[in-house]
């Protein structure tokens, strides 16, 4: 369901390796990223497998962002295919989450300026 590492700039990468985040799994998707949701934790999430989503997918989304703002982390989406785009800007949520076109922007969007 995903992949983790930790690149060099200390940020978490989660690789989703699902084609589908759903209602039929979102529940696992969130036991397994549960571990990584760290106090501190900056996580890119390389979304470039994931062709699907629905409403389930999309409030697993926000319960990372949540989690992660309340242990004063932070997450990036990065490699967004384009009818998760599309979901994610139909429900205005590209304006809540920082989307980025590849993991390498992803992680260098957290280093300071």
């Amino acid at each position: 369901m995903i992949k983790n590492y930790k690149s060099k700039e200390g940020v978490s990468v989660i690789e989703v390796t699902v084609s589908s985040l759903d209602a039929s799994n979102t529940d696992t998707f969130k036991d397994a990223v549960k571990p990584l949701m760290q106090e501190g934790n900056r996580i890119a999430l390389d979304m470039k497998m994931l062709d699907f989503m629905d409403s389930s997918g999309l409030g697993s989304l926000v319960w990372m962002l949540r989690e992660s703002e309340k242990n004063q982390g932070a997450i990036r989406l990065a490699c967004v295919t384009r009818p998760v785009q599309t979901l994610l800007e139909m429900v205005r949520m590209h304006r809540i989450f920082q989307i980025h076109p590849s993991v390498s922007d992803a992680v260098n969007a957290y280093s300071p300026a």
